[in-house]
Order: structure tokens, then sequence, then C-alpha cells
């Protein structure tokens, strides 16, 4: 008799995730640590059906789709191994081979404070993992509104191909342009101002950024978009995402 079933997916790099996460999903726990996600079934299934299966490596697939979006982070995602626990404590397990997903890198720089007697007063890397975890957490459940999969999708496309970030990121505030039918109530509606906005659409347009959607076809004077102005896009674009993530019910 099948008493626990298990799917783990493996993934790279070890440290995608800051801290372990632990989740209550559809059909029950997963636990993220140290390159593995380990998703407990609430209900054992021997074998498991291939809907359920389908279902759950979609639901994992989205929690480190949002996951990429805060840290814009590349990541290999591999297909789940079922692991079917007996009541006499045999253990049956099916292994599958592929990458469900794949993804680049990034860094950041974190500040710890103390005041005189030592005591932590600012702890910048605690914070951003409980903002991170909350992201993840309540807008997971979201990931079927097809506004809001498009533009996570944007944005885990523009992590995987750099040469054409903006043109991925500039798809995520087309489509909020186009819900809304034009940038002025876009914007009022996600409380984004204008001059953020521009920084990534404007970068987006422009002639001579390579990355661009015109891919600097400008006969001369061609660039790469420096650091700031990527940064300053990719904090748009998950503006973007997130408030309107906060809308959909």
């Amino acid at each position: 008799m099948t008493t626990k079933t298990e799917l783990e997916f493996s993934y790279e790099p070890l440290d995608f995730f800051e801290a372990p996460l632990s989740l209550s999903l559809k059909h029950g726990q997963l636990t993220v640590d140290h390159g593995k996600a380990v998703y407990l079934l609430t209900n054992p299934n021997d074998p498991i059906p291939c809907t359920l299966r389908q279902d759950v490596q979609q639901e994992v697939s989205n929690v480190f789709k949002l996951r990429q979006v805060v840290a814009n982070k590349a990541f290999n995602l591999a297909l789940p191994n079922a692991t079917q626990y007996q009541a006499d404590g045999r253990q049956n397990r099916v292994i599958q081979i592929g990458m469900a997903a794949e993804v680049a890198t990034a860094g950041s720089l974190d500040m710890l404070m103390r005041d005189a007697t030592g005591r932590v007063v600012h702890d910048s890397r605690a914070k951003r993992i409980e903002s991170d975890t909350d992201f993840v957490a309540s807008v997971l459940p979201k990931m079927k509104n097809p506004t809001l999969s498009k533009m996570v999708g944007s944005y885990c496309a523009a992590v995987a191909d750099r040469k054409n970030e903006l043109v991925h990121l500039y798809e995520i505030a087309d489509a909020a342009k186009k819900l809304f039918d034009g940038i002025d109530t876009a914007c009022s509606e996600l409380g984004i101002s204008k001059t953020e906005w521009r920084a990534l659409t404007s970068l987006a347009n422009s002639g001579e950024i390579r990355q661009g959607r015109h891919r600097g076809q400008q006969t001369q004077g061609n660039r790469d978009a420096t650091a700031i102005e990527l940064e300053e896009a990719r904090g748009a674009a998950k503006h973007i995402i997130r408030a309107f993530a906060a809308k959909v019910q």
C-alpha cells in the first residue's frame, strides 16, 4: 500500500533561492532548498495520473518563473522523479531525464546595520527574502490570468535572451497598455510614473540600442544599453508585473 507520494525536481544554480521556501499548493506541499524542489502530494497516487503530473510540473515551473522575476537570474529545472513510499518501508522510484526549463546570473549587494549595542537594525538580505517569498506566494494562485502569465513569460524570456532583452521587457509594458487602452490609463491604474514607464519603453524603442526593438539600426552610433539603463528598464517591468498582479483577483 502506498502511503506517500513525492515528486522531486532538481535545479541549478543551487543558490537560485536565497533561503529555503515552503509553499502550500493545489495538490500538496512544496519545499525548495539547495538544488531540490520536493512536492509532497496531499493524497498518495500510484501510479501518478498524467494530468496530475502535468499540473504539478506547471505549478512548480510557475514558482521558478516568479522567483526569476524578482531575482533576474537564470535557472535550469529538471523534470521530476517520482518516489512512492510503501507501508512496509519500501520505496519505488521512477526517474525522468530531461530539463523542463533553462535560463543566466545576477548578484546583489547586501547591507547589515547594527546599533551601538550590536542589535541588528537593518538587514537588507532578510527583507529581500521576505519580500520575494511574499511575491511568489501571493502571485502564484493568479498565474491563470492570461495577461499576468504573458507578462511573467516575457520577463523570463528577457533573462534567457539578453541580446534582445529590451524587446521582451517592452512586451510587458505593451500588454499593460493594451489592457488599459493607453499609456495614461495604464500608468494611472498601476501607479507608475511616466518617467519610470519611459525608462523602459523609450530605451526599448531607441534606434541606437542593440538590445532594443529596432536592434540598433541607425547607420552610426549603435551601442549596448548601459548597466544603469538596463536596471531601470528591468525595475519598470517588475513594477508593472507587481502592480498588475495586485489587481488580479
